[in-house]
């Protein structure tokens, strides 16, 4: 077991999780697991933090705002969601536990696109170029 170092999650913890067939559906070979009591899991047990792949489109208008598809995986069932185009806070819906569509809001620029769950930290971020 060990403490949570990156100061990510307060009061959280990680740990191997056994090869047991009861817990097999809760482990992710992408993201390691933690403990949060907040957890629909039985077991206490979620990722710890939501993984982007793609955004489309991936580039869109300065002035308009449009809407941007993000997949990716730790959507659903985490808690409170924010997604952020660089700084900037926006609207956006859960579609799945896979996929978020966004509203971009007006900018410049090339910004990072991050989503951060409120208790288990803020996802790898993606380039989305205004035009």
């Amino acid at each position: 077991m060990r403490a949570d170092t990156a100061g990510n999650t307060p009061n959280a913890w990680s740990a191997p999780i056994p090869d047991d067939p009861e817990l097999r559906a809760y482990r992710s070979s992408a993201t390691p697991l933690q403990y949060n009591p907040f957890s629909p899991s039985p077991f206490g047990l979620i990722p710890m933090a939501p993984v982007l792949t793609s955004l489309t489109p991936s580039s869109g208008p300065a002035t308009v705002f449009s809407s941007v598809v993000i997949t990716g995986s730790g959507f659903s069932n985490v808690g409170p969601l924010t997604v952020r185009f660089g700084s900037q806070a926006t609207t956006f819906t859960i579609d799945s536990d896979t996929q978020i569509t966004a509203i971009s809001p007006t900018g410049t620029g090339t910004v990072n696109v991050t989503v951060t769950v409120e208790l288990d930290g803020t996802s790898n971020s993606l380039p989305y170029t205004y035009v």
